[in-house]
């Protein structure tokens, strides 16, 4: 939590620097490997979902990462029309923490187990940003669906579409889940909860 936090130190958490009380269209960020090892990650139903959203125009997407794959994805992006909505930024050392904050949206559109946890999608609400993420058995423990992110089932686009539309539409509710969000993470993923967890775990034994 040291590392990644919200643009205020301070409640009331409001991450993110467009979309969500001004005009200024909302940032989505994805960050993954752009590589055949991580397949997984899902950008390219990410991709198809925002093909459905071509028509509204409150939205940037920004992809922090690199690999082979990545030629491939901006094709795909042009192939799709999206070109000027797009942003890849390559792996960008140093800088996660950053578009974190100023992300109104964090999608983590993984397509199957091989997704185990989500550490990405943390280090998102850490930052005060809501999450939309596929429903997987790991992924889940970390998202809560509707207090501080969105799930959806994997590889559905329509649904995903749907679930940034959702979160498009309501900078309220979307900045509500971001504050959960970073008060969960203060709460479960820190150092001394986990110590207190082991600890309690010791005495029941």
């Amino acid at each position: 939590i040291e590392r990644f936090y919200p643009l205020k130190s301070s409640p009331p958490y409001e991450g993110g620097v467009g979309g969500g009380l001004s005009d200024a269209p909302a940032q989505l960020m994805f960050l993954g490997g752009l590589d055949r090892n991580h397949y997984f990650k899902g950008l390219d139903v990410l991709i198809r979902a925002l093909t459905r959203l071509q028509d509204r125009d409150d939205w940037r997407l920004i992809v922090v990462g690199d690999g082979d794959l990545r030629d491939g994805y901006e094709q795909q992006v042009r192939d799709a029309g999206l070109a000027d909505r797009v942003t890849f930024l390559g792996r960008e050392i140093g800088r996660a923490e950053q578009h974190y904050r100023e992300s109104d949206v964090f999608v983590f559109p993984s397509v199957d187990r091989s997704e185990a946890f989500g550490l990405v999608a943390l280090e998102a609400q850490a930052s005060g940003t809501p999450v939309v993420a596929s429903n997987l058995d790991g992924v889940r423990t970390v998202v809560q669906d509707k207090e501080t992110g969105l799930l959806v089932p994997p590889q559905d686009e329509l649904a995903l579409a749907d679930a940034i539309s959702w979160m498009l539409d309501h900078p309220e509710e979307r900045r509500a889940m971001g504050k959960a969000a970073r008060t969960r993470v203060e709460a479960r993923y820190t150092w001394p909860a986990h110590v207190a967890t082991l600890e309690a775990l010791y005495r029941t034994s």
